[in-house]
């Protein structure tokens, strides 16, 4: 069997057999052009080999069945025709293979899998399934639009059109279309930077205007009802937990990552693994707290122990995040709650009713944990149930 007049081995049935031309001594080709073939084995495919630094050859194919199935035959010819000449372009381009040249050529759901595995050893992971959707989605989509290119192979035009499909064919939002955004820019970001692409494909994409967040604050005259219920009901554990979010500006994923070691006689510490920003910090906590930790018993478990874990009490294993969003649903059920307010609400509201208290931005900032000034006074800006009744019933008057 013979690939274009070389000899190759492990490549059955798939290309036409010719006699062997007569080649100089020691010739070693840098490719073996593409070309249509098929078998019984892998049905219709594409096939093509480049030299490795030792002289062997790397082969590579391209199914193309699912294509044959559903296009014409004409379409499907001039489909497969054009990705032959692509291909076989870039190998009369491309010069001797080197180590980034390698890396160049790799597929794209491969040098995904890459960088996944990088990331995984700084990330949360809570925050590592957001990439990972991210990354398995955008895979996917290479897989079937382009499945020919590899991942040196994208351009600013690949990720303009994944980016289109996202917004029409995912329907997402626009803050859901600038994290993607965000993200595909971190990817390709590690990609250039480790040689396995020369250009950040989503730098071009342009983001869209950010949509208001629908959360509203939650006033003190509903803080107290929830708390008065829980107490009446007994719900220890939810109601720290709660503190913890409005008063010690926690975050719920931080909150169900903290230790009994954690916790000190005036403040927790939240390590730099657990804080979203990677960030160890200091959260105060006030005496209303330090008396639900005494309610939970905290002294009476190992220091090791996470601080809640799914029935609210500390535990060998830690609270599923979910478990928190849950509850909090069946209380604004109860409590007959706007749907606007949100169990992330009470930490904006924390952060709005220090701002109010006179407390410095510049302390608030750290306090909740934010890189910006823009981002405290972003999440303090929400809307006040009561402020039009205030503005409205005021006394002095014009």
């Amino acid at each position: 069997m013979h690939f274009f007049g070389v000899a190759v081995c492990g490549i059955p049935g798939c290309f036409v057999k010719k006699k062997m031309p007569v080649l100089p001594e020691f010739y070693k080709p840098e490719f073996l052009p593409a070309r249509l073939c098929s078998d019984a084995t892998r049905g219709v495919f594409i096939a093509y080999a480049i030299a490795n630094a030792d002289g062997t050859m790397c082969y590579k194919y391209i199914k193309l069945n699912k294509y044959k199935r559903i296009m014409p035959p004409a379409d499907f010819a001039t489909f497969a025709a054009g990705m032959i000449k692509d291909i076989n372009l870039k190998l009369i381009n491309t010069s001797a293979p080197t180590d980034e040249n390698n890396r160049h050529s790799m597929p794209v759901a491969k040098a995904v899998d890459m960088y996944l595995n990088d990331k995984m050893r700084e990330l949360r992971p809570e925050t590592m399934r957001t990439y990972k959707s991210f990354c398995k989605i955008f895979s996917e989509w290479c897989n079937n639009t382009v499945p020919h290119l590899t991942v040196g192979d994208l351009r600013p035009i690949h990720a303009i059109k994944f980016m289109e499909y996202y917004y029409n064919v995912r329907t997402c939002g626009n803050n859901s279309y600038n994290n993607n955004i965000k993200w595909g820019r971190g990817l390709f970001e590690w990609l250039r930077t480790h040689c396995y692409t020369d250009v950040n494909i989503f730098v071009s994409c342009q983001r869209k205007r950010n949509e208001q967040k629908t959360r509203v604050l939650i006033d003190a005259t509903t803080r107290h009802k929830i708390a008065d219920y829980l107490t009446e009901t007994k719900q220890y554990g939810f109601l720290l937990a709660l503190h913890l979010v409005y008063s010690s500006l926690i975050r719920p994923k931080e909150i169900a990552e903290l230790h009994i070691e954690d916790v000190k006689d005036k403040y927790i510490v939240v390590p730099g693994h657990v804080a979203k920003n990677h960030n160890q910090r200091v959260s105060a906590i006030t005496p209303a707290i330090r008396e639900l930790l005494r309610l939970i018993r905290i002294d009476s478990f190992p220091s090791h122990y996470y601080l809640l874990g799914s029935d609210m009490l500390p535990s060998r294993s830690a609270v599923n995040i979910h478990r928190f969003t849950k509850k909090w649903a069946k209380l604004r059920e109860v409590l007959h709650l706007p749907v606007e307010m949100q169990l992330y609400s009470l930490r904006d509201s924390g952060i709005s009713d220090l701002l109010r208290a006179g407390v410095d931005p510049v302390s608030v900032m750290h306090h909740a944990d934010h890189h910006s000034l823009e981002i405290t006074t972003r999440y303090a800006n929400h809307v006040d149930a009561h402020l039009v009744d205030m503005m409205y019933n005021r006394k002095v008057g014009f």
